[in-house]
């Protein structure tokens, strides 16, 4: 789904939680504080249903995007869901923007 503001996008949340989460979410905006406050209320969100969340938050480029999806892809029985911000994809490279549509589609 697509949200022009937050406040719909809020509202989503609260009916969403109620029911099911999407595993994937997409956010899209030009400032960084604006996108930390989204993190953040999805995070807020995800613990309605997940007691145990590990969030973690990285630059697209800090590390190959292989290694955060098999981070994502790795489940541990101490820290529950997982939540990665991946913040500054507009740096990756085509083939790695491609892997990450790949594990979103998934």
């Amino acid at each position: 789904m697509k949200y022009q503001n937050l406040t719909a996008f809020e509202k989503h949340l609260e009916q969403a939680v109620k029911v099911q989460l999407s595993r994937v979410f997409l956010v899209v905006s030009s400032c960084s504080y604006e996108r930390k406050k989204i993190f953040e209320k999805i995070i807020t969100a995800v613990r309605v249903q997940e007691k145990e969340v590990r969030m973690s938050r990285k630059e697209g480029n800090e590390r190959p995007i292989e290694e955060d999806i098999e981070e994502l892809n790795t489940l541990s029985l101490l820290s529950g869901t997982q939540a990665l911000c991946l913040d500054g994809i507009e740096k990756l490279k085509k083939n790695e923007l491609a892997l990450l549509a790949e594990y979103a589609a998934s």
